[in-house]
């Protein structure tokens, strides 16, 4: 199984790489410990040696055959880095240019390379930016709508990315909440893609939280009037922005696709 050609998501991608790097590390620990021991039934040694050595080449063969296609769809990718991920972009788009034996003694540092940018890279696909860009509603470059909340529909969070400071809450764009623009920060984003991730697949339970939400989140609302009060929530609903990004991470193949829809005409 081909565990990075779009079929599991990043979470579930980087635990599984790591366990066949553990078991790797396990069968060449092994391996060297019992290769010239005379102790024990050394058939059974020597088959057990046998077997671990036949997996640790299989497990070398996956992993670096996930390498080389994420190295592909690296050279493909138009979005432009900054910083230290891009010092690890440029890493990885030059691996399959380098000399075979440099290759092979690099290959642990490019399995990292591939595991920080499969985690802290993602981007959504190359429609989505295009359309958040460059569609009639112009999300990326609409001026913020004016700090107010939304009447008879409040959101404490919407009061966050309306009400708190700039340098705080980090409003990234414009979007739409019922025909109205709001601007929207990435918790704002992420929090609403957990939601429509559990309207998606598990429907119940999303009618039980939305229920518990809609009943306490609008009294809390009515508190947040100022931008102290509103980078107070910001920060103290951090944790569990996290914790949605960590679901959304591991049970989503693409997870910034549905995080960027959000609050756009593509949010369906």
């Amino acid at each position: 199984m081909n565990f990075y050609a779009g079929r599991v998501s990043p979470v579930i991608y980087v635990v599984s790489s790591t366990i066949l790097v553990l078991n790797i590390g396990f069968a060449t620990v092994y391996f060297t410990h019992t290769l010239f021991s005379k102790l024990g039934d050394m058939y059974s040694v020597r088959a057990f040696q046998y077997s671990l050595f036949c997996l640790a080449l299989l497990y070398i063969t996956k992993l670096k055959d996930s390498l080389n296609e994420f190295s592909i769809k690296m050279r493909k990718e138009t979005v432009q880095y900054k910083g230290f991920l891009l010092l690890l972009f440029k890493i990885s788009v030059r691996y399959s240019k380098m000399p075979r034996l440099w290759a092979i003694c690099f290959f642990p540092v490019l399995l990292i390379v591939q595991m920080v940018l499969i985690l802290f890279g993602q981007r959504p696909d190359s429609f989505i930016r295009l359309f958040l860009d460059t569609s009639s509603f112009t999300y990326s470059r609409i001026p913020n709508p004016p700090p107010e909340m939304l009447k008879g529909d409040e959101h404490y969070l919407c009061s966050v990315a309306a009400r708190g400071h700039t340098k705080v809450v980090k409003p990234v764009r414009a979007g739409l909440r019922h025909g109205k623009r709001i601007p929207v920060n990435r918790q704002l984003l992420v929090a609403n893609a957990f939601e429509h991730l559990l309207e998606e697949y598990m429907p119940r339970m999303h009618h039980f939280i939305r229920y518990i939400y809609d009943k306490y989140g609008y009294p809390l609302s009515r508190h947040i009037r100022t931008k102290w009060s509103a980078d107070l929530v910001y920060l103290f609903m951090k944790p569990l922005e996290w914790f949605f990004l960590f679901i959304l991470y591991t049970v989503d193949q693409k997870p910034e696709n549905r995080i960027q829809i959000q609050y756009s005409e593509l949010r369906k």
